[in-house]
């Protein structure tokens, strides 16, 4: 797939740490969830923008990424990466 990286920031290195809920539209926070929940199933956890805020991709089995949405992937340590569709 044409995903290249388009950023990359660690949660706890800038202090976050990880949380339960967060606000829908609030990246940085819904990081903080994705965080969260890699922790707890050990493994990495990509977050993908949707209409209505945004939806964490955890079986991708289950779930696909819509091809051309950017996302997020959150390790279990809290390194965030972003990715974006670039042809």
């Amino acid at each position: 797939m044409p995903y290249v990286v388009a950023g990359k920031g660690s949660l706890p290195e800038q202090g976050f740490k990880p949380k339960g809920r967060a606000g829908a539209r609030n990246r940085t926070e819904v990081c903080q969830v994705a965080w969260k929940t890699a922790m707890r199933d050990n493994k990495n956890v990509k977050v993908v923008p949707c209409a209505y805020g945004y939806a964490l991709v955890v079986d991708e089995k289950r779930e696909a990424i819509p091809m051309g949405h950017p996302y997020f992937e959150v390790t279990p340590e809290g390194f965030v990466t972003a990715y974006k569709w670039e042809l």
